[in-house]
């Protein structure tokens, strides 16, 4: 009886995905996706707290610096989310099922007479990207060859965009929208031009954490199993839909 009662509350706690330690969520602003500054911080956020919370994981939701979230990987105390897969990080870190897709478009100014055929078409012209942020496998083998400039954000970007001190800027779609909206004019707003093709990514978003953090594997696999279930009981699709609703 002792040794059903032991094998009962081991695979309980299996199931349960129970841990022993709260882990330390670390992540940026990516608004809408992530958004310190309203109630539910984000879609992409509350799709990940709600698939933490249904395996009953403990965790403490940190704001910061992307350059702090992938610190805190690297030093074996943190996780995050909103990441997608590239070579370099692969090696190192255990990557979650697909949260949600966030495909990544170029913008450009509307005045630009720009031809782009296929990717490799972007080597001719000035483009802008955002610190830590990586834009997908086949944009980053192309990195020693582009005119990269480099700032801390994706607003500063846009701006740079609207005031023709670059040509192109990759950003993921909703992120772009989100920032016209909030932060653009309207008269602003007409000077952009989103370029759908070719497609930069799919942009898979996940949830990470590193290799050798000695609990990363399992809370991935448990982070997996809640994902599936919020999936199969509609509570994701009714999260996204209510925010993409409004654009």
């Amino acid at each position: 009886m002792k040794i059903r009662q032991l094998k009962f509350i081991t695979l309980l706690l299996l199931c349960s995905g129970a841990f022993a330690q709260t882990f330390d969520v670390v992540v940026g602003q990516s608004p809408p996706y992530i958004d310190e500054s309203i109630s539910n911080r984000g879609f992409l956020t509350e799709v990940v707290e709600k698939s933490l919370e249904n395996q009953g994981v403990e965790y403490n939701l940190q704001f910061a610096s992307w350059q702090s979230a992938e610190d805190s990987i690297n030093h074996l105390n943190g996780v995050s989310f909103a990441f997608i897969k590239n070579d370099v990080r692969e090696k190192s870190w255990y990557f979650s099922k697909p949260i949600i897709l966030a495909p990544s478009i170029l913008i450009s100014h509307r005045e630009s007479d720009f031809e782009i055929n296929e990717l490799e078409d972007i080597k001719k012209f000035r483009i802008g990207v955002t610190r830590n942020i990586s834009y997908g496998k086949n944009f980053d083998k192309l990195r020693p060859m582009l005119e990269l400039e480099m700032v801390g954000s994706d607003l500063m970007n846009m701006k740079k965009i609207l005031h023709k001190r670059i040509d192109l800027f990759p950003i993921p779609l909703y992120t772009a929208i989100h920032y016209m909206r909030e932060n653009f004019s309207h008269a602003e707003r007409e000077q952009f031009e989103f370029i759908l093709y070719p497609n930069l990514t799919k942009g898979g978003l996940h949830l990470v954490c590193h290799k050798k953090n000695q609990n990363c594997l399992k809370l991935i696999q448990t982070f997996n199993r809640g994902l599936q279930s919020i999936t199969s009981s509609g509570v994701k699709d009714r999260i996204v839909s209510e925010y993409l609703s409004q654009y």
